[in-house]
């Protein structure tokens, strides 16, 4: 009897197919990471935040506050949302004085600084910076207030 004959690929076609395979799913892999790399350090900095006190007489301190914007998009910071707190943890708002920085906004690009003046009956410990990037708000963390 006839045996018979199977027809299949060549192993020469076989392995340039699996060659192929391989190296399309390697560029699909290198690119994945390629992304997530890309979204991490788009992400930003955050602000840098930094808060000096000077006392200018009993009952009245100025706290300057500096803030550099480390993001990667355009930060925008409402001077009224800026929290400052004692050392208990409780509010302290800002009085109104001439030349401070109440109701102010402001608009910084990536890498560009401010510093904002705000004035108070007793000098609070920390602040707290809300700001917003591309539409989303966000909050820095509590910064000791230097004197």
């Amino acid at each position: 009897m006839r045996a018979k004959s199977r027809k299949g690929l060549s192993p020469l076609v076989a392995t340039v197919l699996l060659i192929s395979a391989t190296v399309i799913g390697g560029m699909l892999v290198y690119q994945y990471f390629q992304s997530s790399v890309a979204k991490a350090q788009g992400m930003g900095g955050g602000l840098l935040v930094t808060a000096r006190a000077e006392v200018v007489s009993d009952n009245l301190s100025l706290v300057k506050v500096a803030i550099v914007n480390g993001e990667n998009d355009v930060a925008v910071i409402n001077a009224s949302q800026i929290i400052f707190i004692d050392e208990k943890g409780a509010r302290v708002d800002p009085i109104q004085a001439e030349g401070t920085s109440i109701g102010k906004i402001v608009t910084l690009q990536p890498g560009e600084k401010d510093v904002l003046i705000f004035a108070f009956n007793r000098t609070p410990a920390a602040v707290i910076v809300k700001y917003s990037v591309g539409g989303e708000t966000y909050t820095s963390d509590p910064v000791t207030i230097t004197k």
